[in-house]
């Protein structure tokens, strides 16, 4: 069974970081203490999550909205890879979908299952088909 791995996070700090997130249950350790002291660390467990047999090789439809309509656009990256039905993503594909505002117009945010990334973005993994909304004023 294919097992997938995802860490995402941002993190704002100044100070040194351990990490080994390629082996299931290691950490990934924050020291924001110039003298390595336990003062100001975060260490994060990486986990494991089997993605279902049922899902291995499948493909999923990824439909965004722009609301409201013609006051910006969005674009996506990579773009569909589905090798057995075009237009669709593989299962488990990260894709990051970028806002434009039009003029007179600026971003609000996207939906909540669109996990909010710096510039205008965000990133989502294709598990199912999914819908995401981007929000502009």
């Amino acid at each position: 069974m294919k097992k997938l791995f995802l860490l995402m996070m941002l993190v704002l700090f100044t100070g040194s970081v351990a990490a080994d997130p390629g082996l299931p249950g290691s950490s990934v350790i924050l020291q924001n203490s110039a003298d390595g002291s336990a003062a100001g660390w975060l260490e994060i467990q990486v986990g494991e999550a089997p993605i279902p047999a049922a899902t291995t090789g499948a493909c999923w439809q990824l439909f965004v909205v722009n609301r409201p309509s013609g006051s910006g656009y969005t674009t996506r990256s990579p773009s569909a890879n589905c090798t057995t039905i075009p237009g669709k993503y593989e299962n488990g594909t990260i894709v990051y979908i970028t806002a434009i505002p039009f003029a007179g117009h600026t971003f609000a945010g996207f939906s909540p299952n669109c996990a909010p990334l710096p510039g205008d973005q965000c990133g989502i993994i294709l598990l199912q088909n999914e819908t995401v909304s981007a929000y502009f004023n």
